[in-house]
């Protein structure tokens, strides 16, 4: 092409065997910039989603799982409570008085997984405290017994926080 002559046309490429697109720039071909560019970009995009997608059903199907853990192990905290008080009244007929966790011996034996504590055992009644390891939650029984109103032992409430 000649500088001096501005009105001849420019030299026509050879027609392709590649379609015609409007955005000519996407498809350049498999080596272009702008491919390489956008394919990286393309896969975090994808591989982002996908984790999001899978951490956010971990996240409502543990949330589920945790609640119906919980309570089955609170479950077997009250279960415990609840068998130490015929042990109890057991041992206040024998003695006259309400056994600490260490009279009891190999009378009470406790869940796997909950520990149990006698905060107070004497003549007019007993308070103890249960969990299980695995969660935060403490139950806690209190048996009166008022000899004047009643001989035998007043049974308590279990009460959870």
């Amino acid at each position: 092409m000649n500088p001096d002559d501005i009105t001849q046309d420019p030299p026509k490429s050879p027609p392709s065997d590649r379609p015609r697109h409007k955005h000519k720039w996407l498809f350049e071909g498999p080596g272009s910039p702008r491919l390489r560019l956008l394919r990286p970009r393309f896969v975090t995009w994808v591989s982002v989603i996908a984790l999001v997608g899978v951490l956010g059903g971990l996240w409502v199907g543990g949330g589920a799982q945790a609640r119906a853990r919980t309570r089955v192990f609170r479950g077997a905290v009250e279960a415990d409570l609840t068998r130490l008080d015929p042990i109890q009244d057991a041992y206040f007929s024998e003695r006259g008085r309400f056994a600490s966790l260490d009279e009891l011996g190999t009378r009470y034996i406790s869940s796997q997984g909950v520990r149990v504590r006698i905060h107070r055992a004497d003549s007019t009644g007993w308070t103890a405290s249960a969990w299980h390891l695995l969660t935060s939650r403490i139950c806690t029984l209190t048996v009166a017994r008022r000899a004047a109103l009643h001989p035998e032992p007043q049974g308590g409430k279990i009460i959870c926080r």
